[in-house]
This record gives C-alpha cells, structure tokens and sequence, in this order.
C-alpha cells in the first residue's frame, strides 16, 4: 500500500498526529517504530492531492473518502526520482464524538 508521506524530518510529528486521526491499529501499520529507519536519503511526499468525500447524513457513522495523489519518491543516493500516481479508499468512522481512519486501501496505483 502506499505510504503518503516518508521522511526523516517531521516523523514523530505525523506519528502523534497519526494517533490522533486514525485507529490505533492502522496507525501502528503506518508508524510501527518508535524513529524513523529508512534514513535521511529516502523521502516520499505526496503532491497534488485531491479528497472525494461521500455525500452523508448527520446520523451517519461511518464515511467513505477517495484520496487521489502523486507520490514523489527521491533517493538522493542514486539520484533518483519516481512518480506514481495513486487512488485509495479511506473509511472514516464515528467513535463517540471523534472521527478516526479505520481503514486505508488501495484501488489504484500506476508509475508514471
């Protein structure tokens, strides 16, 4: 599955940021150590985001999202850069007055 955002600087901030928006078991999947190991030469961000959301009710618990993007993986190593575009299901859920992510899947993904 594709993984947004990749990089040394800024990891333990999007894992406390992660706790809080998603559930503690995908947030384990996406941030499962205490420090970032890839290294300071790999990085992937995504750019040009866009968010689907489905039309819903107020008594709704439970919401499907499409997240369309474009990941930019850089190696600095082997200079080397790669884009892939990327579509992925997000299912949010109502846990008493907070939403969180619940489940992350990927429908498309294609190197361009």
């Amino acid at each position: 599955m594709a993984i947004p955002h990749r990089e040394k600087e800024g990891y333990n901030e999007r894992k406390q940021k992660a706790k809080t928006i998603m559930s503690e078991e995908l947030s384990q999947q996406f941030y499962h150590t205490d420090k970032y190991e890839i290294g300071d030469t790999y990085k992937t961000k995504p750019i040009e985001m866009k968010f689907y959301l489905q039309e819903n009710e107020p008594d709704q618990e439970e919401v499907n999202v499409l997240a369309e993007f474009i990941n930019v993986t850089t190696d600095s190593t082997q200079n080397r850069e790669e884009k892939v575009k990327n579509v992925l299901r997000i299912i949010i859920k109502k846990e008493k007055e907070t939403w969180r992510v619940t489940s992350v899947e990927e429908l498309n993904m294609r190197v361009l």
